[in-house]
């Protein structure tokens, strides 16, 4: 006798035969899924859009309760089934972690109720402790370098355990509905605070400065802003166009509600068109820069000379073809002297206007 590392079973080397027999006839194929990577993205995000407000309930409830069920001995007896997760915490791991399932109950609502959530909004086999998801969000606000990556690979390390991609998705996808979890939360508390306005944050940035003290009154200036534009943040037209979600935020207006506003403001230079039967000289390699823009003159010198006039970077960032590739071209923003944002503009097809 010999045990088969296939199925864990006991089995005789004389019917080894008539067992592979018995298997390929039985043998199941796999279904092969013929939908697009934006169609599961869809369905996964609409699953689990259908169990957010019982999620953000199930949040709360456990959030500020004194007590916590870790497992189906701390739930009363009214529960109906039962199933295994495995549930990871920072410094430990239950591979066969009970949890006890209420009747018309959601399975990652039972794991909330554990301060557990679940990786998938249907099955969820592997859970991740609430704990743990907060760990990360402070992390990642005091460091906003810190990706998933090197963090799950430091609890591969604490669990002993080989570090892979599939683990990475799985703590990104249960980190991102604990995002949406706490957006929802805030988003009741600002509605209960009366802060959801849409003109509330451009009247209270900063308490410190919106504060006038005894004595300054007549205090000029008033505020004292820093401003600057990060014009490495860019994003590419056709990158990320299978999730088809929008990111809302009481910190950026629409694009529907700024595009109004898009013919306000006039260009100051007005690139003049060519004869179109003329062709480009030889010496012209620089057809992205317009001629009025030739660029800065070098130091002494009164007239800028060829080279500058070729120079690529020397050109007016509305004047570069370049940028139509982009779909975000980057951000600005101005902050107070205590470090709090008071204006934000994302540049999206367009440089500084």
């Amino acid at each position: 006798m010999s045990i088969c590392s296939g199925n864990g079973e006991y089995w005789d080397h004389g019917n080894a035969y008539q067992a592979e027999l018995d298997n390929s006839s039985s043998r199941t194929y796999k279904r092969s899924d013929v939908r697009t990577r934006r169609d599961r993205l869809r369905a996964l995000h609409r699953n689990w859009q259908d169990q957010m407000p019982s999620l953000t309930t199930a949040y709360l409830r456990w959030k500020h309760s004194a007590t916590t069920a870790t497992s189906s001995e701390d739930v009363s007896m009214e529960e109906s089934d039962t199933f295994h997760v495995q549930a990871l915490w920072t410094h430990h791991r239950d591979d066969k972690f009970v949890v006890v399932q209420r009747d018309n109950e959601l399975a990652n609502v039972s794991l909330m109720h554990c301060g557990l959530l679940g990786c998938s909004p249907v099955i969820s086999s592997v859970a991740i402790s609430l704990d743990t998801l907060e760990l990360y969000h402070r992390l990642r606000r005091r460091h906003a370098q810190l990706s998933v990556q090197p963090m799950v690979k430091a609890l591969c390390d604490i669990h002993n355990t080989t570090y892979s991609a599939v683990l990475r998705e799985q703590f990104s996808a249960a980190f991102e509905v604990y995002l949406d979890i706490l957006r929802r939360v805030q988003a009741m508390a600002d509605s209960v605070l009366g802060h959801s306005i849409p003109d509330w944050w451009a009247k209270h940035g900063c308490p410190c400065c919106n504060l006038k003290l005894d004595g300054e009154e007549n205090l000029r200036p008033e505020r004292l802003l820093a401003m600057d534009g990060n014009n490495s943040a860019k994003r590419i037209a056709r990158a990320g166009t299978e999730d088809e979600r929008t990111f809302h935020s009481d910190y950026f207006l629409s694009r529907e509600e700024v595009d109004r506003f898009k013919d306000e403001v006039k260009r100051r230079v007005t690139v003049s068109k060519k004869d179109e039967e003329s062709e480009l000289s030889e010496d012209d390699d620089a057809p992205w820069i317009a001629e009025e823009a030739p660029g800065e003159a070098p130091d002494e010198q009164s007239k800028s000379t060829p080279c500058t006039e070729r120079w690529k970077a020397s050109a007016a960032e509305h004047e570069k073809c370049a940028l139509d590739t982009y779909e975000s071209t980057g951000i600005f923003v101005s902050a107070c002297r205590h470090g709090l944002i008071q204006k934000a503009c994302e540049m999206v097809r367009s440089g500084e206007l």
